[in-house]
């Protein structure tokens, strides 16, 4: 089939929305998958610029002389991690040797948090620490099993206990527990909400049959969702991030534990390489322990707020495993060389997200989610013509988001461990390669195929060249189109945090659309192209009541454009004309529009800027608030976050726009959480708060996201 290159709205992107504004997310199609990556994306991942750096060669670690760096690699670690604040241990560019016979069964670890790997990069010139044993020798030195993992972060003590249990049910989508004893839970914390009953099976698979042999036929899908807590109101425990799963305590019960972990721990610019690369054997998927499991290089477990970036694993029989961990980015990381067994996976994790991950050596499983894992985002990874790796024990709740060349057929896990995937498993913008099959029956108990999912979302699935059938499915919307948006995740997060989402004709690398959306002055969306017929457009969710809008350029070099509204079926214009010289600029309407989006396309450049891209630092929809009658705001909260607003405010009718004190500079969610007078409704989800004088207030939509 060919595939469309025109954007079709997806009506599941409007359906979310709806349920967001409406506060009742658990009716969506879609989850919202923006929690995911480090700090659930609501920070870039940090530059490193004021931490500590101490130099591995310092301690003995001496590139390219021949001799093993076990040893000197710990001192530098013990060092790290006995000292005062963030450290970063510098790897100058060579190739440092692990993993000789006498360390070969113990791993390198990383037991404290703000501790990071830097090397100098990935590529040929740059940095390798290459591991020669696999630990898995028997005693003439021949590998004969699996081996440890070679450098582990984690706490030395992940015992977890349990906190309080759960006093009422949950609906996915809801970021609220009602729990029996709050006291010993506080803002910050990160916890584990375990659940495994077998009311859980109706409740998040209705209607579909089980086989005997499946764990899950009588016991239910399993939960241990990590989360972090912004809020304790009474006896009622506020998430950051939403839950994921119906729970229902009719039968059963569940509980909040404790979740140790470390926090703020990486690796940047590093090849990992191992000798798998020079075993005779080639890797036949179970052949035996080692092609499977004898060299194996990275695992986070028990991780918070961390990354690992720019960064190569070469020749491994498994490259990556974060395990119990939460809010992980892993960015720009290729598996290559040799094959072997996986490439990549989270288990037990919530929140992370594998963007920019090549797996060209074609491990056997590609992208992978294991053992109730969920909100896991895969976001433009290739996948080498393999397969998604749903691993069994109920992985749920997870995205794959503009993914090339990949398959259903390999997915993993024992019968017992049935089904490979739960519900909401969602393939947006999915690409399938590499293998021949064209029918697929998601679900069919007897036959157990190895793509055996809970009613899996497709949305804008394509498969070039075939015709692809399926059965059992969830939804399958768009087929063989592109869907807008084209990045469900960048899509969510966007309008999680800004409160619209931002599009464009075209845009350069470093300068997103996203850039006129955040309110950072420092930035701004920059065009590819010349000017002239570029667009920019905001995207509000649902209807809203607009005024105009608001611009900001980085350069003015526009004469004429045109903004246009969405009226449910095409663009209608809403004004035209020339513009002046000012940097910032409020264009307003004849008569005020409810619309959904909003589009501002260039009608003209000034002479002698024709072939300049445009820049613009930011593009807002203008709406209204009045308080002339009233003694107080109210903001509420639109779905799954809080609502902030960015205000530009002015009194009765007089049209200058201005900022009174009270609001000036602010970010209002804060201000009102710290002002004593103000007063927060967990039922309506609402702060309200006494002002001192009726006010009106032209406005656009800010900051969504609880937390921040």
């Amino acid at each position: 089939m060919l595939r469309s290159e025109e954007l079709i709205e997806a009506p599941s992107w409007v359906e979310f929305n709806q349920n967001a504004q409406a506060g009742t997310p658990w009716q969506s199609s879609l989850r919202d998958f923006s929690y995911a990556g480090y700090r659930f994306s609501n920070a870039p991942l940090p530059q490193l610029d004021d931490w500590q750096s101490i130099d591995v060669t310092d301690y003995g670690a001496i590139p390219d002389d021949g001799l093993f760096d076990d040893t000197a690699i710990r001192a530098a670690i013990e060092a790290a991690e006995s000292s005062n604040g963030p450290v970063v241990i510098d790897f100058p560019a060579g190739r440092f040797l692990v993993a000789d016979e006498a360390n070969a069964k113990s791993p390198i670890e990383v037991n404290r948090g703000y501790i990071v790997f830097r090397g100098v990069g990935a590529h040929d010139n740059g940095t390798e620490i290459f591991a020669d044993w696999s630990g898995g020798e028997n005693d003439e030195g021949v590998p004969t099993d699996g081996g440890p993992w070679r450098f582990i972060f984690r706490p030395e003590n992940r015992t977890t206990e349990t906190i309080t249990i759960l006093i009422e049910g949950v609906r996915k989508g809801e970021r609220v527990v009602t729990v029996d004893d709050a006291s010993q839970l506080t803002p910050g914390d990160s916890v584990d909400l375990v659940y495994n009953d077998s009311q859980s099976r109706e409740a998040n698979f209705p209607g579909l049959e089980f086989n005997s042999a499946w764990n899950s036929s009588n016991k239910g899908i399993r939960s241990f969702e990590k989360h972090i807590i912004s809020r304790v109101i009474g006896n009622q425990v506020v998430f950051e991030n939403p839950v994921q799963l119906n729970i229902e305590l009719d039968t059963g019960y569940a509980r909040l534990e404790t979740h140790p972990h470390i926090s703020e721990v990486g690796i940047i610019g590093i090849r990992f390489s191992s000798d798998w690369a020079n075993h005779p054997d080639t890797f036949s998927h179970h052949k035996n322990a080692v092609v499977d499991y004898a060299w194996n290089a990275v695992l986070f477990e028990n991780v918070r707020d961390s990354w690992i970036r720019d960064t190569e694993f070469r020749d491994w029989n498994q490259g990556l495993a974060i395990d119990r961990s939460i809010a992980i980015t892993v960015k720009d990381v290729e598996f290559s060389g040799k094959p072997g067994h996986s490439s990549y996976y989270a288990r037990y994790s919530y929140g992370t997200l594998f963007e920019n991950c090549l797996n060209t050596a074609s491990h056997w499983h590609a992208a992978g989610m294991r053992w109730s894992t969920t909100s896991t985002v895969f976001k433009n990874c290739t996948l080498g013509e393999k397969s998604v790796d749903c691993h069994g024990y109920h992985p749920y709740a997870n995205l794959l988001d503009n993914v090339t060349k990949g398959n259903f057929t390999r997915n993993g896990g024992a019968k017992s461990a049935y089904p490979n995937s739960g519900p909401d498993l969602t393939f947006w913008n999915f690409e399938k390669a590499g293998e021949t099959r064209s029918n697929y029956d998601f679900w069919n108990p007897t036959q157990q195929p190895l793509y055996t999912y809970a009613r899996p979302l497709f949305i804008g699935f394509s498969s070039p060249g075939k015709t692809v059938g399926f059965a059992n499915e969830g939804l399958d919307e768009l087929r063989e189109q592109q869907p807008y948006p084209q990045s469900l995740f960048e899509a969510q997060l966007q309008m999680r945090r800004y409160g619209a989402y931002h599009s464009a004709s075209s845009f350069v690398s470093n300068h997103p659309p996203v850039h006129a959306n955040n309110l950072n002055p420092s930035v701004y969306w920059e065009s590819s192209h010349a000017g002239l017929g570029q667009w920019i457009m905001t995207d509000l969710g649902t209807p809203y009541e607009v005024l105009g809008v608001y611009l900001a350029f980085e350069e003015m070099n526009i004469e004429k454009l045109r903004v246009e509204i969405w009226d449910d079926s095409s663009w209608q214009k809403a004004w035209e004309g020339e513009v002046s010289e000012q940097e910032a600029l409020q264009l307003y309407f004849d008569s005020k529009a409810n619309t959904r989006k909003l589009r501002m396309t260039v009608t003209s450049m000034k002479q002698g800027h024709e072939s300049e891209p445009l820049r613009i630092r930011s593009f807002k929809a203008l709406q209204h608030l009045d308080t002339s009658s009233s003694s107080e705001i109210n903001f509420s909260r639109q779905g799954n976050g809080n609502t902030t607003w960015s205000l530009i405010v002015r009194e009765g009718s007089d049209p200058a726009i201005y900022a009174p004190s009270v609001f000036e500079s602010k970010d209002l969610r804060g201000w009102i959480e710290l002002n004593p007078e103000a007063t927060f409704d967990l039922d309506t989800n609402s702060w309200t708060l006494p002002i001192a004088r009726p006010v009106e207030a032209t406005f656009w939509r800010g900051n969504r996201n609880p937390g921040n």
